[in-house]
């Protein structure tokens, strides 16, 4: 096998419909914040759309061996991108719907769709129809593996007029619901009563009402709580309920919003947590706030040791890993003395 370059999302043919459905590049490889990300747009049936998306996906393997950057001068810029010994997947193994202008209740501080329409014109449906037509397609001429991950991250996905659709959809894979919890609902319930792999994310941000107003935008803390215990009942199986935290200096990183986060993640019965960053600013962080942002991560990834919860840090570079790792040895090694 021989080294080029690439990362996980071209090796495993992600698919994702991230962003506007009206831009240039409506259907790109990864969710990364990065100017020049390889994308295309909707042809004019859903057959030549999956093969102009085959090969540009083929075109970025090619300069990963060649050296070009006709097409991959954005991915260069990634700390994802990276020259080593790929193995390369045929078929669909990740689908991530995305894709805006898709409704959502929250406020959240990290986030703009709130500031813009959610509103589906009749324009933006004719383009759902060409991400339901495509994809439908590429189920059944096989191009999609059957042990894909779907991601169902469109806004908030308990209100979305195209839920039922979506629903249909992913009808026996395996899902992931991105949601917020302000709704309960019963289709993503039965949905996890069905299929053990299948689980809800949901970006918790804080462990107090405070916290969570403040990052969220919306008074409603405790009803969220209830939610995601519903989801735990109707759920039950270690692993079908994800949380994540998204760090943000200054706002959320006190240490009652930790200790409130282990409390919750106990009640639950999770024991693993995704810590992430605001990645619209990864390439933007000043050498001050990249140290904000370690000494913050590494103070809750400390706490999370303690408690015997499993962290994963895979929106961080691998620098920014290893930075958040010396601060949890000095601090463990302060401790002892």
């Amino acid at each position: 096998m021989n080294e080029f370059y690439s990362c996980p999302m071209i090796n495993e043919m992600h698919i994702n419909f991230a962003g506007r459905l009206d831009g240039e590049k409506a259907i790109v490889m990864c969710c990364e914040y990065i100017k020049g990300r390889p994308g295309i747009s909707f042809a004019a049936d859903a057959a030549t759309t999956l093969s102009n998306f085959i090969d540009a996906r083929l075109r970025l393997i090619n300069e990963g061996y060649s050296g070009d950057d006709k097409y991959s001068w954005g991915c260069r810029t990634c700390h994802r991108y990276q020259k080593k010994e790929w193995k390369v997947f045929h078929k669909i193994r990740c689908v991530n719907l995305s894709m805006y202008p898709s409704p959502c209740q929250c406020k959240c501080t990290y986030c703009h769709v709130h500031s813009e329409s959610q509103i589906i014109t009749p324009a933006f449906k004719e383009k759902y129809e060409q991400v339901f037509d495509m994809l439908e397609y590429a189920k059944r001429t096989g191009v999609i593996a059957d042990d894909a991950i779907w991601k169902i991250a469109c806004g908030e996905i308990s209100i979305h007029p195209y839920k039922s659709r979506i629903i249909d959809l992913i009808k026996r894979q395996r899902v992931e619901f991105y949601t917020n919890c302000f709704i309960y609902d019963e289709q993503i319930a039965e949905n996890l009563r069905t299929n053990h792999s299948n689980s809800i994310i949901i970006s918790i941000d804080a462990g107090t009402p405070q916290t969570w107003f403040k990052v969220k935008g919306v008074d409603n803390f405790e009803d969220v709580m209830i939610n995601l215990a519903k989801y735990h009942v109707a759920g039950n199986k270690p692993g079908q309920i994800v949380i994540k935290y998204i760090m943000l200096p200054g706002i959320n990183d006190f240490e009652e919003d930790y200790d409130g986060l282990i409390e919750i993640m106990k009640d639950l019965n999770v024991g693993q947590l995704a810590i992430s960053r605001d990645v619209k600013k990864m390439c933007e962080n000043s050498e001050e706030e990249s140290k904000k942002l370690m000494y913050a991560t590494a103070r809750l990834l400390y706490k999370c040791r303690k408690n015997n919860i499993y962290v994963d840090m895979y929106s961080y570079t691998s620098e920014e890993q290893i930075g958040v790792e010396e601060i949890v040895k000095k601090r463990c090694e302060n401790v002892k003395e």
